[in-house]
């Protein structure tokens, strides 16, 4: 899972949990508890060159729910910035959040 990922550049942010480098990405995914996801929906938009170092980069947004073990099913929305690394697509954004109901809203 390590190489989907831009060595060092690549920047995690896990439900408000955030970690660098392609290495401390793959250790925190791996420490996750098991789960299930269902994607209902996908969008990718090219971004202007100059956002991502004057690179060709897309970011593609993702929603679904998700179970893990021994809670009920959520929604999320995962947001990924990719960009080409010579022949390679490598992640450099990954940005998951899931979605959760207020308290106040229930």
């Amino acid at each position: 899972m390590g190489k989907l990922y831009k060595d060092e550049d690549a920047v995690l942010s896990w439900n408000g949990h955030g970690t660098k480098g392609s290495q401390a990405i793959v250790k925190y995914i791996s420490e996750l508890p098991p789960c299930d996801h269902e994607l209902k929906s996908m969008d990718i938009h090219r971004l202007p060159e100059e956002a991502a170092q004057n690179q060709i980069a897309y970011l593609i947004s993702t929603s679904g729910t998700v179970v893990y073990k021994n809670m009920k099913k959520t929604g999320f929305n995962q947001n990924f910035i990719i960009s080409a690394e010579g022949a390679r697509w490598k992640i450099i954004s990954d940005v998951f959040r899931l979605q959760q109901t207020p308290v106040n809203m229930t």
